[in-house]
Formats: C-alpha cells, sequence, structure tokens
C-alpha cells in the first residue's frame, strides 16, 4: 500500500476502500483497483506526486472524465484525477486558439468559442462528458474531423510536466534549451528514435501511412 505523498495535503489523498472501487472502472469493460487516489489541486500537487512516484517506482495514472472504452484511465498504484481544480478557460485571438486546463468537457470549450463560429478540432461522440486531458492524452478526433483535425494536429502549445517533476511549456522558447539541458537522457532517447526512423524508409513509410489512418482503439 502507498503512502500519502509528505508533500501533499492529506485533503487530496485518500486510500480508503470505498473511493479506491470508486475510481477501478471507467467506461470500459475493465476493473483495476488502484492502491490511493489522489486529487492535485495545482501543478505544484502534481510536481510534488510525480516526485512521490518516480521516487517509489509507484505507477500514476492521471484521469479526468473517466470515459475512456479501452482502459486508459484505470490503473495499479496511484489514480490522480485533475477535474475539480482544473477547470480555467480562456479565449485567445479573438477566438483563434483557446487555452484550457483538463477538466474542462470538450462540449464546454466549444460553448466557449461558439460567439467566435468557432469550436476545437476533435469532435468524439463523449464531447459532452470527456474533457480536455482525456481528449489531448488519447488524441481524440470523430466522425467528422478525421485525422486532419484531431487534438495533436489542432494543438498550437501545451504546458507538461515529466516524471521528475520538472515543468515545461512549449510555447516558451527557452524552455526548449532547459528540457535539451535538463532531460539528456530523454532527449537523448528521442533523438535515437527519430534517426533510426529517418536512416529507414521503410519504417518511415510505414509511419506516415498509419498515420493518415484513424485510429479508435485507445493508446
Amino acid at each position: 500500500m502507498v503512502n500519502n505523498p509528505p508533500a501533499l495535503s492529506p485533503d487530496i489523498y485518500s486510500d480508503r476502500l470505498i473511493d479506491r472501487l470508486a475510481y477501478a472502472h471507467d467506461a470500459s469493460i475493465y476493473r483495476v483497483v488502484p492502491e490511493a487516489v489522489v486529487r492535485p489541486t495545482d501543478a505544484n500537487d502534481v510536481i510534488e506526486l510525480l516526485k512521490y512516484g518516480n521516487d517509489t517506482k509507484t505507477p500514476i495514472t492521471f484521469r479526468t472524465a473517466g470515459t475512456s472504452l479501452s482502459g486508459q484511465s484505470v490503473g495499479p498504484g496511484i489514480i490522480a484525477e485533475t477535474v475539480r481544480d482544473w477547470k480555467k478557460w480562456e479565449i485567445l485571438d479573438n477566438g483563434g486558439a483557446i487555452r484550457l486546463q483538463p477538466g474542462v468537457i470538450g462540449g464546454h470549450a466549444n460553448t466557449f468559442l461558439s460567439s467566435y463560429n468557432r469550436k476545437i478540432g476533435p469532435d468524439p461522440a463523449s464531447i459532452n462528458s470527456c474533457m480536455i486531458g482525456g481528449i489531448i492524452a488519447n488524441n481524440s478526433s470523430g466522425m467528422a474531423c478525421g485525422v486532419k483535425n484531431n487534438a495533436y494536429h489542432t494543438m498550437r502549445s501545451i504546458s507538461f510536466i515529466t516524471a521528475d517533476g520538472k515543468s515545461y511549456d512549449t510555447s516558451v522558447s527557452t524552455d526548449y534549451e532547459r528540457f535539451i539541458s535538463e532531460q539528456g537522457s530523454l532527449v537523448d532517447g528521442i533523438n535515437s528514435c527519430r534517426k533510426e526512423i529517418i536512416d529507414n524508409d521503410h519504417i518511415s513509410n510505414k509511419i506516415r501511412r498509419k498515420y493518415r489512418i484513424k485510429n479508435t482503439i485507445g493508446y
């Protein structure tokens, strides 16, 4: 059994059986009982939680609405739900873009954009229930948007936190340099994969072909 990470408030941590069972399911057929449930309130909580998971080798599964049909939002270890305190949004560029936290429902994002005659790219069937965190993590698309307007292809930038608790924002140019400096082994791994792909026409062509096909099976 995991312990409450010491840097986190006990108010956002629960290892009660009733809570663990409540988060053992999502919209899929799977049932995986976690050891604990944490509801981070801000990025600092996420950083401390990831540091704890990294130090103790405890798996952490992030979850928003839990509308997954493939089991992505259940897992052992700790379930981290980023919903209640993660609903901020901001219209940018006169409706040309929208900044969203992971707990915003996809349909609500479209409502915020409606006065600008805009909407987000992905249009999953569960858009009135699913949330931005899951939409991004799953690279959601939909019946109408296909591959062209899926989450990845319509995302301008993203703020993210790595497993060692460091945060980055791809809209900040200096964060690219900091990422390269601080994440040496990860960068080396990415560059190694990139070189392997570039040097092999068969793999390169297969990736291009496969990524033109809509993937609806989750991760």
